[in-house]
């Protein structure tokens, strides 16, 4: 008679074969560190794309601005006498 929580020999036979705990270990950390490698390229492509859209945004934003006129020393100077020059 068997005991219910003893194994025949033919299941221990079979269900010990075909897993190593070795390469079950190595596999699972090689799968880990592919996680964490795809983890981090994504986090990077954000961050790349996020500078390209800033990038973009800014030059679409310089494109529109008027040009700025830079008063010249004279007209500075008139400003600071009390004279109102036009900028």
């Amino acid at each position: 008679m068997l005991y219910p929580l003893k194994m025949s020999s033919k299941q221990h036979s079979v269900k010990g074969k075909g897993t190593d705990a070795a390469e079950s270990r190595r596999r699972r950390d090689d799968k880990l560190v592919q996680l964490r490698k795809n983890k981090r390229e994504e986090g990077i492509e954000k961050k790349r794309k996020g500078v390209e859209e800033t990038a973009s945004v800014s030059q679409g934003q310089q494109e529109a601005l008027p040009p700025i006129s830079v008063p010249t020393l004279d007209k500075l100077t008139a400003y600071c006498n009390g004279e109102c020059p036009s900028f």
